[in-house]
């Protein structure tokens, strides 16, 4: 490995530091044999102090490279002559666009400092565009807003992490100047605008009656004014095509639901909130008759007025999210209210409950708050570290039983969770038209195969499965079954052969997407074991299933894999660099099999160590239709 030592030359760097610290050389690790910086593709800088002006220079310099670089900062000093010291730990990914894309930064009350490490990091560096990424439950100081004022930045974004799915839990642009406004309303795609809530007036003025039709509401700990819930009101009741609303406010200012009343959205989302001001929230629900969607991330000190809020409300969509105080709730007195609340929600049709680091629950408690939902869609999520007691097989069938309007069941749910023990069963003999199975974020690894395909081909009236999993399973497939999205880490090409075979013996037409690692794998290996495959052995299969009177490949696309996927990706695909299309004719119906969220995870968490994968469209044929 060949490294580059750099040194700083600015005189802010070498002013007295903390007691207890000592300055370190800055190393730059290189991926290449030649030491020199158009290579670089890696810089790892620990407890180093260095100058805001050098960062800068250096991610200037960075900008220039024809790839992308990844600099991690861990435990550093940065200093500035204006604004003094800041400890930055965090991770900058610079793009071939002017772009840098800023995560990774740590919990330890640096949150509360986003504007001053913006400001330091990025001051003079000439970016067309700059991507932030936060954790959900940061504190966003209403200085971070004029910070990015002050950067020659066309373009920000800011994320939020929940931890607790792939990706973020929202991701939208960044407008807190008219000359951004403008750019926002002229780009070519519809996109989440994010206005902080304490605007100034110039900037509500500018956007009223504007065609929006996505908005997200950023605060802080900072009450809401007094003065601009009136004018809140009055922008967003001129937002005419304003369909879907995202409130992301760290506190429970009264006037907050005030200023929101009566707004003719169809979607709402509410990020980590905590309400205790439950009669002005109650009345601000109970105004918005249009609502359809619900999306609430839980994090409620009173759980019982919180379901009174939301009952009796004619949503169609409901979504609960939340940790150890929901669970907790749950167990020991919130299950009958819950219960309640579900019961009353009487227009409602899809239900997702996301469940992750928790304590223990009653299992028949948690299956009877669903009992009985005349719901068509229900979607179980999470469970990573949350144990149902007592959980026995016939809970699970008699749950899924009760459910008799069901025809969607999604579940993303991790590996570890008992529910994978006992669904197998559960799943018997449901007329269910959707199935979805996948892990929270990787892929599945299915303990009992064949009595999962067993169960699967019981499913008389399935029309579209998807399957996310570690390695080849044997399936038998339902008649019924029309649409297949098969996403997996590892298929060898006598795998492939197999699956294509099982899906030539269908007595109707099913087409399928076959995504999948150039890699062999068996469930019950070591996970460290892989057996990689040149894509090109994959071909032959391919020319085989050409000359079937009852198959047809409608792609076979080979993928090189150019880098890691960032979470600041907006396609996980982009990743990925088409070396060739085999066959690539007409492929054009993803509208009615896709699955966009375990596409997305698929590639996102495809093994590092898979270089190659493939992507196919297979229609295959009754054969006596052929």
């Amino acid at each position: 490995m060949n490294v580059i030592i750099f040194t700083d030359s600015d005189s802010a760097a070498r002013s007295e530091q903390p007691v207890g610290r000592s300055e370190h050389p800055i190393w730059i690790v290189l991926d290449s044999a030649n030491p020199v910086l158009p290579s670089i593709k890696h810089i790892a800088l620990w407890s180093i102090k260095c100058s805001s002006t050098w960062l800068n220079s250096l991610f200037s310099t960075l900008l220039t490279l024809d790839h992308e670089v990844k600099v991690d900062l861990n435990e550093c000093l940065i200093s500035s002559r204006i604004d003094g010291f800041c400890f930055i730990t965090a991770s900058i990914t610079t793009d071939v666009n002017k772009c840098l894309n800023l995560s990774g930064l740590n919990q330890d009350g640096v949150n509360a400092q986003i504007d001053k490490i913006v400001e330091l990091l990025f001051k003079s560096v000439q970016l067309e565009t700059l991507n932030i990424i936060v954790d959900v439950s940061a504190h966003i100081d209403p200085n971070l807003w004029d910070a990015l004022n002050s950067l020659t930045i066309n373009r920000v974004t800011l994320s939020l992490d929940s931890g607790r799915s792939v990706g973020s839990v929202w991701h939208g642009l960044i407008v807190n100047n008219v000359s951004m406004l403008s750019q926002a309303l002229l780009s070519n795609h519809t996109e989440t605008i994010c206005m902080y809530m304490n605007a100034q007036p110039y900037l509500m003025d500018a956007m009223h009656g504007l065609p929006i039709k996505s908005l997200s509401l950023f605060g802080s700990r900072k009450r809401l004014d007094i003065n601009h819930v009136a004018s809140l009101h009055e922008l967003l009741s001129s937002l005419k095509q304003l369909k879907k609303l995202s409130v992301l406010e760290n506190n429970d200012s009264p006037g907050l639901w005030e200023g929101l009343h009566g707004l003719n959205i169809k979607s709402l989302s509410l990020i980590d909130r905590d309400v205790h001001h439950f009669s002005p929230f109650a009345q601000f629900l109970a105004s918005l008759t249009h609502l359809e969607t619900l999306n609430i991330e839980v994090k409620y000190s009173s759980f019982s007025r919180l379901w009174d809020a939301l009952h009796g409300l004619n949503i169609k969509s409901l979504s609960l999210n939340g940790d150890i105080d929901v669970i907790e709730e749950m167990q020991k007195s919130a299950v009958k209210p819950l219960s309640r609340l579900f019961q009353s929600l009487t227009q409602l049709e899809t239900l997702s409950i996301g469940m992750n680091y928790a304590s223990d629950v009653e299992a028949p408690a948690f299956c009877q708050a669903l009992h009985g939902l005349n719901i068509k869609s229900l979607s179980l999520n999470g469970f990573r570290s949350c144990k149902l007691v007592g959980f026995k097989s016939w809970d699970f069938s008699q749950l899924f039983q009760s459910l008799i309007q069901l025809k969607t069941l999604s579940m993303r749910v991790s590996a570890n969770s008992i529910l994978w023990d006992y669904l197998p069963e559960a799943l018997r003999g449901l007329h269910i038209t959707r199935l979805s199975l996948s892990d929270m974020e990787e892929c599945l690894k299915v303990k009992n195969a064949e009595l999962l395909s067993q169960s699967i081909s019981s499913l008389t009236l399935l029309e579209t499965l998807t399957l996310h999993v570690f390695a080849y399973i044997d399936l038998l497939l339902p008649q019924s079954l029309k649409y297949f999205n098969f996403y997996c880490t590892r298929i060898s090409p006598p795998e492939l052969r197999d699956l294509v075979k099982a899906l030539s013996a269908s007595t109707r037409t099913v087409e399928s997407k076959l995504e999948f690692g150039c890699a062999r794998g068996k469930y019950g290996d070591n996970l460290s074991q892989l057996t990689l495959f040149l894509p090109e052995e994959y071909i032959p299969v391919q020319l085989e299933l050409t000359v079937q009177r009852n198959i047809t490949v409608k792609r076979f696309r080979i993928l090189d894999r150019i880098r890691a996927v960032g979470w600041y990706d907006w396609s996980a695909d982009s990743a990925w660099s088409v070396r060739d299309n085999v066959a690539d004719e007409n492929d054009d119906y993803d509208d009615g099999i896709v699955d966009d969220d375990t596409y997305d995870s698929f590639v996102r968490h495809l093994d590092s160590r898979i270089k190659n994968r493939i992507s196919m469209r297979v229609q295959s044929h009754a054969a006596s239709n052929s």
